[in-house]
């Protein structure tokens, strides 16, 4: 089998697991839909999907 892809998408805010929101925006590396990371977007970046809104650590 092969690996996840990893997918990279921005959203305003970011409501982590334990209620934490995180102000943007922000881009969330998910991979296989769980996110693995997350940083501040800070300038147009190659390969980001923008949704807007809030994200959270599963797509």
């Amino acid at each position: 089998m092969g690996e996840a892809q990893e997918e990279k998408v921005a959203y305003h805010r970011l409501l982590l697991e334990d209620g934490t929101m995180v102000e943007g925006p922000v881009v969330v590396v998910y991979r296989g839909g769980v996110m693995q990371t997350f940083y501040p977007l800070e300038r147009e970046e190659a390969g980001v999907i923008w949704r807007g809104g809030v994200g959270t650590p599963h797509i």
